[in-house]
C-alpha cells in the first residue's frame, strides 16, 4: 500500500503575503519611499497582473516560499477589503491590480 504524502504547510502566512503585495503595489518616489498617488487617474497608475506580482515578490525574496496560489489568495482578500483595485485588461481580459492609496 502506498504511503499517503502530505504537503507541507506554507512557509509564509497569508497576512505576510498580503503585506508584501501591498508594499509591491504601492508607488515609490525617486528615493524609494512610498509616494501617495491619490491624484493620479487610473490610466496614470501602474497596473500589474498576478504573474507580475508573483515574479516581483519572488525576485525580492527567492527563499520566501511565495507561490502563485498564495498571491492569488492575498490579492483576492485585498480586493475584497478595498485596499487594492481590480480591472480587466482589454483582450485577452486578464485582471490587473493597483494600490488604492
Amino acid at each position: 500500500m502506498a504511503k499517503k504524502t502530505t504537503t507541507p504547510a506554507p512557509a509564509i502566512s497569508i497576512d505576510a503575503v498580503k503585506e508584501q503585495v501591498k508594499t509591491h503595489l504601492t508607488p515609490k518616489d525617486t528615493k524609494g519611499n512610498p509616494a501617495h498617488d491619490r491624484h493620479l487617474t487610473d490610466s496614470q497608475r501602474t497596473w500589474l497582473i498576478i504573474d507580475e506580482i508573483t515574479d516581483g515578490l519572488k525576485s525580492q525574496n527567492p527563499q520566501g516560499g511565495i507561490t502563485k496560489a498564495l498571491v492569488v489568495k492575498a490579492v483576492t482578500e485585498l480586493v475584497q477589503e478595498g485596499i487594492i483595485k481590480q480591472r480587466l485588461r482589454k483582450p485577452p481580459h486578464i485582471s490587473e491590480y493597483t494600490s488604492v492609496h
